[in-house]
């Protein structure tokens, strides 16, 4: 006999698990990112985890490694990866409906990240 699960309620297992990721990801994100976490403030750093682990869970991204990758790109490169230069391929690729998550999100971070060589994408005062 098999049992079958529907996407509605994977998504729903997803979103009970959410808040068990917050503590992790806020974790992770004082630690490799001090500035930005003092930037965005507690409340702000907060409110970017949990869009991540939306945003991870509506593009197939669950495991708690993997949502760390993204919250990287997401802190250096907006929410919307409006800071890179490839965001449509990103997106198109994050959104991919049959990749995995960890090939997701590690082709991203790679093309991405190879295209600054590890810097940092930085605006200037009157691009803001």
């Amino acid at each position: 006999m098999a049992l079958i699960i529907r996407d509605e309620q994977v998504r729903s297992l997803l979103t009970g698990r959410a808040s068990a990721l917050e503590g992790p990801l806020l974790k992770k994100l004082a630690l490799d990112s001090p500035e930005d976490h003092l930037r965005l403030g507690d409340g702000g750093a907060l409110t970017l985890v949990r869009e991540t682990i939306r945003s991870g869970i509506r593009r197939g991204i669950h495991l708690e490694a993997d949502l760390g990758v993204l919250l990287r790109l997401y802190v250096e490169l907006g929410p919307g990866l409006e800071l890179a230069a490839e965001r449509d391929w990103a997106n198109k690729v994050l959104d991919h409906p049959k990749l995995p998550g960890t090939l997701k999100v590690t082709l991203v971070s790679r093309r991405l990240f190879a295209r600054t060589q590890g810097r940092r994408i930085v605006l200037h005062r009157d691009e803001v």
